[in-house]
């Protein structure tokens, strides 16, 4: 949340139609320095950057990190369609205009990088270099998530979108709020095991939120941050984070991406995936081959981590970003 994390760097912007976003504004130290666009994912807000944020800001970087739509400080629109990939683009394209930054580094985590691919795609001329993690690029193409899920039952012994029918179900946001510390101890699942029971596996996330329990989370997230976390999150409500999941798998985009250039289906500009080594929904192998062929300089990093990369390596992250960074720079 925008507030929480940095309040003398919180900014407020309303769109032409309307739409209310907080976000966090850094101008860079001195002008030949770009700036980045931070998109985050699911569930989350501006306020899980904490720990990546003043690593870069250090470096004299300009920062754009928004609340995205449905999170933290900004609006939360309960209809499925108002989180089109082409709407929530042109959103963010209006902030960059807004902030006079013509040409930045887009750089999106998991839900953040989806987004960024259809600003790709909508919009490339606004950008220099793309930085994906956990999620890589995704080509605007139909995806079929029973065939994906059978891909993975294959390749790893279970499925990796086992949850998303939950997301996508009518009552899927009251559920998780009302077992809130029990979907939570999931999204911070410690033991990979449990993450496939009772996530990545068809069923599992129906079954787990009916059990009231809680599992073990990681050590370096603290209780009080979980606190926070769940403060926010049930702030906002769940309705708005899953509709993101909602448009996506009800088909809101497709129509959209029929008007999508074949010139600009393919990512032209340097392109740099983090993968999360231990990231049991975002496997590597299978989102490495989520992109392949769509990309024409792509660079690739694992980092031994999960998917909450952002918290959990942040130093050597930060350094990863820092070298992408200072590479593009250098060829523009």
């Amino acid at each position: 949340m925008a507030l929480q994390t940095a309040p003398k760097h919180a900014k407020f912007f309303k769109t032409v139609d309307g739409t209310n976003y907080a976000y966090l504004f850094y101008r860079p130290k001195f002008d030949q320095l770009p700036t980045l666009l931070l998109l985050h994912g699911f569930p989350s807000s501006t306020w899980d950057w904490r720990r990546l944020l003043p690593l870069l800001v250090t470096t004299g970087v300009g920062i754009v990190a928004p609340d995205l739509l449905g999170y933290g400080g900004t609006d939360k629109p309960t209809d499925p369609s108002a989180y089109r990939m082409k709407r929530m683009s042109g959103h963010m394209i209006e902030l960059l205009d807004h902030e006079k930054l013509p040409k930045v580094i887009g750089v999106g985590h998991d839900w953040g990088s989806g987004l960024l691919s259809r600003m790709a795609n909508y919009y490339p001329g606004y950008f220099i270099a793309l930085t994906f993690m956990a999620l890589p690029y995704v080509p605007p193409i139909p995806v079929d998530f029973d065939a994906f899920n059978k891909e993975a039952k294959a390749l790893l012994g279970c499925e990796i979108f086992g949850y998303w029918p939950v997301f996508n179900s009518d009552d899927g946001a009251m559920r998780i709020e009302q077992a809130h510390d029990t979907f939570q101890s999931i999204v911070f699942a410690k033991e990979e095991e449990h993450q496939k029971a009772h996530a990545a596996r068809a069923g599992g996330l129906d079954a787990w939120l009916k059990t009231g329990g809680t599992l073990p989370t990681y050590e370096w997230l603290s209780k009080e941050e979980m606190e926070i976390h769940a403060e926010i999150l049930l702030g906002g409500g769940y309705t708005g984070p899953l509709n993101w999941y909602k448009q996506s798998m009800r088909g809101m985009n497709l129509e959209d991406e029929k008007g999508i250039p074949e010139n600009a289906r393919k990512l032209e500009v340097p392109t740099l995936f983090v993968a999360c080594g231990r990231d049991v929904i975002n496997n590597p192998i299978l989102m490495l081959k989520m992109c392949d062929g769509w990309v024409r300089d792509l660079r690739v990093k694992v980092i031994d981590a999960g998917h909450w990369i952002i918290l959990e390596a942040p130093t050597e992250l930060a350094e990863v970003l820092k070298a992408f960074i200072t590479d593009v720079t250098k060829q523009g």
